[in-house]
């Protein structure tokens, strides 16, 4: 698991283990690499979080802890996707009430501005 070797001081061997077998399986939940996937370190926070809240069977911390991470995933996907702004918004939605105003006035020509007639 990547930690530091200040954090192994304050678990004991016992504990480090039931943290170990936590880690690879919520590796192996996610199908990710407890090696070298980029997420590792947040996944070994999390398994040393909920560790730390008093939780000791390894198989409920894995998949509580890639519960987490599965959140943790959903929410930066959302947070990262643009969104339109609100001028964009705006925007469209102006284009919508004139398309629909259009759809509704086809044929009138006498509610058209001047400078469109």
């Amino acid at each position: 698991m990547p930690f530091s070797r200040t954090e192994e001081l304050t678990y004991s061997s016992a504990d480090w283990q039931i943290m170990e077998h936590a880690f690879s399986q919520a590796s192996a939940l996610l199908k990710r690499s407890p090696k070298t996937d980029p997420r590792a370190n947040r996944l070994a926070r999390n398994v040393m979080m909920f560790f730390d809240r008093g939780m000791r069977d390894p198989d409920l911390i894995a998949a509580v802890a890639a519960n987490r991470e599965i959140s943790l995933e959903f929410r930066d996907i959302t947070e990262d996707s643009s969104r339109p702004t609100m001028r964009e918004r705006v925007t469209a939605g102006q284009i919508a009430a004139a398309l629909s105003e259009n759809d509704g006035n086809s044929g009138k020509e006498d509610d058209q501005p001047e400078s469109v007639k």
